[in-house]
């Protein structure tokens, strides 16, 4: 068997870059995708079991054929799976938010009778980046040789994504940014069962609470510690998901606390 790589998005910074580094450690092989080409730098900082692509996953164009190392090709399936045949894992994190005040914002009406095109770039990253990289993670996984166990062939995999406490609850700050992240546990409990029935591969998400990452940069000064959920809760969080067999799970991450969310129970027979 070969080294066992995972595909991470978002992986220039942040939870990211952090898991990244938790499985380098663990002695996996990682392909790093960002639309941040600052990450190219810490990618090489980490030696050769990293290797990494520029692509804004909102695009199925450049997911599909972007320049990698002078040449156009497929991203995951000729680039990270030419790179590492055995790749199980992948951890859907990229994500952005919004300012909902700005011009664009839902929240701020326009003085003019000019109204400005409203913002849905968080749901391309967030939601639509997400779909087009399972798609492209099932395509590869389901292509390549199968493994033989108990002389029936099986594909095997694993998919994390990261939605967040905003895709449990209301988040009136950024409400764009919260229907991103409650379609993401909506995809995850609807694809959970069929993924692992049809492919064997799992599929679960992780919803944090505040991490202190440069994503939330601005709220870091103003934001007490004790309502801070440290990386460290979301490294075990993605261990937890990544050694689970069930599929369709929503995990919370909130401080120290890791919290299984089941699916709101149907008021009758007719709404089930």
């Amino acid at each position: 068997m070969s080294q066992a790589g995972a595909i991470i998005t978002g992986a220039a910074s942040g939870v990211g870059l952090a898991l990244t580094k938790h499985l380098l450690d663990k002695g996996w092989k990682v392909v790093m995708i960002d639309i941040n080409p600052d990450g190219k730098q810490p990618c090489e900082e980490l030696g050769d079991m990293a290797t990494w692509i520029h692509c804004d996953i909102g695009s199925w164009d450049d997911l599909v054929r972007a320049e990698v190392q002078d040449h156009e090709d497929l991203i995951i399936e000729r680039v990270a799976f030419e790179w590492c045949p055995n790749i199980t894992f992948l951890a859907a994190n990229a994500g952005i938010v919004t300012n909902p005040f700005s011009l664009d914002g839902l929240l701020s009406p326009s003085e003019t009778i000019q109204c400005p095109k409203p913002t849905l770039k968080p749901l391309y990253i967030n939601f639509v980046g997400t779909v087009y990289c399972i798609k492209l993670f099932l395509n590869a996984v389901h292509r390549r040789p199968k493994t033989a166990v108990d002389g029936n062939a099986t594909v095997e995999g694993r998919i994390v994504i990261t939605s967040s406490e905003a895709g449990l609850y209301k988040l009136p700050a950024d409400p764009i940014y919260c229907a991103s992240k409650h379609a993401l546990v909506g995809l995850t409990r609807s694809l959970g069962p069929t993924y692992l029935n049809s492919f064997g591969i799992t599929v679960n998400s992780i919803a944090p609470g505040y991490v202190p990452t440069p994503l939330v940069a601005p709220l870091i000064p103003i934001t007490p510690t004790k309502y801070a959920t440290p990386l460290t809760t979301m490294l075990r969080a993605f261990d937890q998901l990544v050694a689970s067999e069930e599929s369709g799970q929503i995990l919370e991450t909130s401080g120290d606390n890791l919290h299984l969310r089941p699916q709101m129970p149907y008021p009758d027979q007719v709404s089930k």
